[in-house]
């Protein structure tokens, strides 16, 4: 079904089918039926809206949602997704066109090229051997993790969500970063490679990962530059510099969503390399290096590469990274 109604029309056809899902009876005995076959309608109207890479990444996400059997839990993020599918079936022109460009010049060439990306972020670690095992927290499909157990080997990564297309090759698990599903001490190396500033509540990560880290053990994390002019996530220039509610005041004129209901990972928090500091030294870490890393080439098709290779050439990156790192060790007995 494609709309092709007024926009009047639209709006109540959308309406109509969110009620009908909205009035399932959940106690029902074949409620995950009919949730399904409800929410099945209302994705093929989201489904038609987007270009063929973001119908990939949908079918992604969808994957492992549909195979929940927990009715409170499916119904949680189905509302999550229809949510989110609200704000790209009634998107503006100027919110497809700002969509268009996003997924054209960051998103895509960033997953094309995770794993390149990935490496280049670990070379800093400057580590060719590691004893005992080692966590790759929002591992995401397994590609960088798979990077780093080359050099090092016996790692493990863990996402809130595995895709079904993973790496086979070292173990995966889902997991939650603020809830941990492993004892005390049973990790040398924990990294998050631009992950923290997706995490809901980063303290009590920090936390986390300090109880299943050895004494000695280092944390490494990896985290976009809040003051870069240019907003990763969303691609909206200068969105980090201003509070909350202008943020999203942003977010939803160009988007169409506040930024943690953004359809893809939704950014919590902004971070400078001081903050990110300050986290780890109040909880038992010690900063042992710290610094920038600085993006390639590749990640820039067309007119943003000469842009980027000018920044480059003036130096601008040595003054505002995009990126930033800091190594941490837990201190002995915290």
């Amino acid at each position: 079904m494609m709309f092709n109604e007024s926009s009047n029309e639209k709006r109540e056809s959308w309406n109509k089918k969110v009620n009908e899902f909205k009035s399932i009876d959940r106690s029902s005995p074949n409620a995950k039926e009919m949730l399904d076959n409800k929410f099945t309608e209302i994705y093929q109207i989201i489904y038609n809206e987007l270009d063929q890479c973001e119908k990939e990444q949908a079918a992604k996400l969808i994957q492992p949602v549909v195979m929940i059997q927990d009715i409170k839990e499916l119904d949680k993020k189905y509302t999550g997704l229809i949510k989110r599918g609200e704000a790209l079936v009634f998107a503006s022109k100027l919110q497809r066109t700002r969509r268009k460009m996003y997924e054209k010049y960051r998103h895509i060439p960033h997953i094309q090229h995770s794993s390149k990306r990935g490496k280049e972020y670990l070379a800093k670690l400057r580590l060719n051997h590691i004893e005992g095992y080692t966590l790759d927290i929002g591992c995401s499909d397994g590609k960088v993790a798979k990077a780093l157990n080359e050099d090092i080997g016996n790692v493990i990564g863990m996402d809130i969500d595995i895709p079904e297309e993973h790496e086979k090759s070292i173990p995966l698990l889902k997991g939650d970063g603020c809830n941990l599903p492993f004892s005390n001490n049973s990790f040398n190396l924990v990294v998050y490679l631009n992950v923290i500033e997706h995490i809901p509540n980063p303290e009590l990560s920090i936390k986390e990962v300090s109880r299943c880290l050895n004494d000695n053990g280092i944390a490494y994390i990896v985290y976009p530059n809040k003051y870069f002019p240019i907003e990763p996530h969303t691609g909206i220039p200068l969105i980090s510099y201003f509070p909350a509610y202008i943020q999203d005041i942003m977010s939803k004129w160009l988007i169409g969503n506040t930024l943690n209901s953004y359809p893809y990972p939704a950014v919590q928090h902004f971070f400078n390399l001081q903050d990110v500091k300050v986290l780890f030294l109040r909880n038992g870490f010690e900063i042992i290096d710290s610094g920038s890393c600085e993006l390639g080439d590749y990640l820039f098709p067309g007119l943003f590469n000469f842009i980027h290779r000018f920044l480059k050439k003036i130096r601008f990156y040595n003054i505002c990274p995009h990126t930033l790192y800091i190594i941490c060790r837990k201190k002995n007995n915290f």
